[in-house]
């Protein structure tokens, strides 16, 4: 008699779902991983579904979160190159006129004067590097002109903003100081301030000519 009692009770406890309901096919079609044992007696079901109410379900969220990590990653990869691709800097001498040539030469002299050497024209390693640019006879010649008559950065950088030559004025300075000493990295922060350039831009430039 007892044993048929509880299990009376025991049924009754269990019960199962109601005539006319589906619980699997409801969780499926909310996007809710399946339950295992009577729908009603399971307090975890309740907690999913209450959550399901509240916020998005557990499916979508969690894709949700792989779309917002995979678009900060495509977004910093382009951040960090946005410079070089959106406006390709490119230094070339042989298609600038001489006023144009002459303001990034003066830039070129403080930057060899900034590593310590006095005459740009008697550095083998300068000269190298300023044949990088497709310099020729005219900015030998231009380039001890600006010795001569070299002017302060302070006046200089106006000039160079007026004629759009900031980002090219700073890759030649950061070509030119491929020491990387605390005078030469100074020297480029002050002209960098001076110019106007920011910090991704200017990184960006050192990158690409420093070497």
């Amino acid at each position: 008699m007892k044993v048929v009692e509880w299990l009376l009770n025991y049924g009754a406890r269990q019960r199962g779902p109601r005539d006319g309901t589906a619980p699997a096919l409801e969780m499926q079609s909310q996007g809710l991983p399946p339950v295992s044992g009577p729908v009603e007696a399971n307090a975890t079901l309740r907690e999913r579904l209450r959550f399901e109410s509240l916020d998005l379900p557990m499916a979508r969220v969690r894709r949700e979160q792989l779309d917002r990590k995979l678009a900060e990653k495509v977004l910093g990869a382009y951040l960090s190159n946005r410079v070089q691709t959106a406006s390709p800097l490119t230094v070339n001498f042989s298609v600038l006129d001489d006023a144009q040539a002459s303001l990034l030469l003066e830039t070129a002299v403080h930057a060899v004067q900034a590593a310590g050497r006095t005459n740009a024209l008697d550095d083998a390693a300068i000269l190298e590097r300023l044949y990088r640019f497709k310099t020729g006879a005219r900015e030998v010649a231009l380039l001890s002109d600006a010795e001569r008559s070299l002017r302060p950065l302070a006046q200089l950088a106006p000039d160079l903003l007026s004629a759009n030559l900031a980002g090219r004025a700073y890759a030649i300075a950061a070509s030119l100081l491929f020491r990387r000493d605390d005078v030469s990295s100074l020297f480029l922060a002050y002209l960098g301030a001076r110019l106007g350039l920011g910090d991704d831009e200017a990184r960006l430039i050192r990158r690409r000519y420093r070497n």
